[in-house]
């Protein structure tokens, strides 16, 4: 929008690509173990688990309408922006409360219990506003894990995340341009296309790790009180008529 370009479909597809990749980088030990026992790894069933809650809730929300728009798109459309940040806020909150409360009671091992609760704050974390993040670590952490397996179970999640997101915009892409269309725009802009998608893996790359390292030394306290002014911001914007958010 800065920049003044129309929105680029092959190119938000690209881009999920590159966090995709860093995402792998990052952890390629564990993904290794899941390929070496890829019919006896545990941790590829609690990541399996854990992406059912937000494609179910995809699913049911996408069959609900409301004023001829589904609701999943209302949700995400942004008009709640500024309630979601505030959303996100509590949740970081607690995420403390909860890491001060059971601190040395918590454990590194993810079975059911943790990968459904934190596929259930998945599920919420996929609307405009709420930390998908921060949301699934809460998750983690309610249901007995230490703040850094929470991260690092919330940063493999979001791999089939990521993937289900590709597999949908490429369809959507597919529907609205045609193949034929979409291979031409790959072709004509590639050089962009690739350096984007470079630019993506080496941001997430960074982030991933300076996020891990941040949150075994600091607490989320700093980043729940960010989201609740941005909240806050919001919903004075949208009422003043300076933030608009369109439903059409």
């Amino acid at each position: 929008n800065l920049l003044g370009l129309e929105p680029d479909t092959m190119l938000t597809i690209l881009l999920h690509v590159g966090t995709l990749f860093a995402v792998l980088i990052v952890f390629w030990r564990d993904w290794w173990d899941i390929i070496r026992q890829f019919w006896r790894s545990k941790m590829l069933l609690m990541l399996i688990i854990a992406s059912l809650p937000a494609l179910a809730l995809k699913l049911i929300l996408g069959k609900i309408v409301i004023g001829g728009m589904p609701l999943d798109e209302i949700l995400d459309s942004g008009v709640f922006l500024g309630c979601f940040f505030i959303i996100t806020s509590i949740l970081l909150m607690l995420a403390d409360w909860i890491d001060v409360k059971r601190a040395g009671k918590q454990g590194e091992d993810v079975g059911v219990k943790q990968a459904l609760a934190m596929g259930c704050l998945q599920a919420v974390g996929q609307f405009s506003g709420i930390s998908r993040s921060g949301s699934t670590i809460f998750g983690g952490m309610a249901s007995g894990l230490t703040r850094q397996a929470a991260a690092k179970f919330s940063f493999m999640m979001s791999v089939p995340a990521i993937l289900g997101g590709l597999l949908v915009e490429a369809y959507h892409g597919v529907k609205e341009m045609g193949g034929s269309a979409m291979k031409a725009r790959l072709t004509s802009n590639a050089l962009p296309y690739l350096a984007g998608m470079i630019a993506a893996g080496i941001v997430g790359y960074l982030a991933i790790r300076f996020f891990l390292k941040l949150i075994s030394k600091h607490s989320f306290r700093g980043f729940a009180v960010y989201t609740l002014v941005l909240g806050i911001a919001c919903i004075v914007l949208q009422a003043a008529g300076v933030l608009t958010f369109s439903l059409g």
